[in-house]
């Protein structure tokens, strides 16, 4: 940075600058999804059903933007902070609770879609956490938040996503599995690059922007993690090919102590 008597000026390289502009956008974006909601919601006249109805819809719009919202800052924290990348080791964070007690948002999400969500090991198996603190920066929550936004959004009414934890002595190994529609083998490394979404998701009208998966390999990559990604053809609905749909996150641990 340079500092001169009225302002810092920060030298960003051309992608440094490409990707500070595309998250800008998307804040603006989400920013305006909520106060596109508030005002709707804030105009319903709730005397009548019909308006209830859509008040709700807004309201789970508005809740929908509020976590593009967080996911783009969160995500910014990543972009700006080195201290993030030279200490992340030194901070412990249990992922555990964002897998057990999600949010409002996505517990509605499920009871609309009448989705079942099967947690392995269970809350009844372990009282507390079956797995070790993975030692992190906080940012790391953001795992939970992609890997079961994209699970609720693209399962299928009525079907029933698993997320799976197992505590290997090296490594931390998060698998979420539901059915959503078919990636072939091609596609799948494209869904790592920003703004690319398989065909068949976008066949399927899913609302979704095609960041999410760009956003949780550069976090974990930046854990020195790995991710695969796994995808069937079993069934179609409407002509669309749906079938099991597998991410798989592989972190280590540190044996550093501090």
């Amino acid at each position: 940075a340079e500092q001169n008597d009225k302002s810092i000026c920060l030298n960003l390289s051309e992608n440094e600058r490409a990707q500070l502009d595309f998250i800008m956008h998307e804040i603006h974006g989400a920013m305006i999804s909520i106060d596109s909601a508030l005002h709707s919601i804030a105009k319903a006249d709730f005397s009548q059903p019909d308006m209830q109805q859509k008040a709700k819809e807004e309201a789970l719009n508005g809740l929908r933007s509020s976590v593009d919202l967080r996911l783009m800052l969160d995500f910014w924290q990543i972009s700006n902070n080195a201290d993030y990348f030279e200490n992340a080791v030194a901070r412990p964070q249990k992922l555990w609770n964002k897998f057990c007690y999600l949010n409002s948002y996505m517990q509605s999400l499920i009871q609309r879609k009448h989705l079942q969500y099967d947690l392995r090991p269970s809350l009844r198996e372990f009282r507390n956490s079956p797995i070790a603190d993975f030692v992190g920066y906080p940012i790391i929550n953001a795992i939970a938040n992609i890997l079961l936004d994209n699970a609720i959004k693209y399962s299928p009414d009525g079907d029933t996503i698993i997320c799976e934890f197992e505590d290997d002595p090296d490594e931390l190994i998060i698998t979420v599995e539901n059915n959503g529609p078919y990636v072939a083998p091609e596609e799948i490394e494209q869904l790592f690059l920003c703004g690319m979404r398989g065909k068949n998701a976008d066949k399927a009208q899913v609302n979704g922007h095609g960041y999410g998966m760009n956003f949780l390999q550069l976090i974990v990559n930046a854990h020195d993690g790995e991710i695969e990604v796994e995808s069937s053809h079993e069934y179609n609905i409407d002509g669309i090919p749906y079938g099991k749909y597998t991410c798989r996150i592989y972190l280590p641990k540190y044996a550093e102590e501090f």
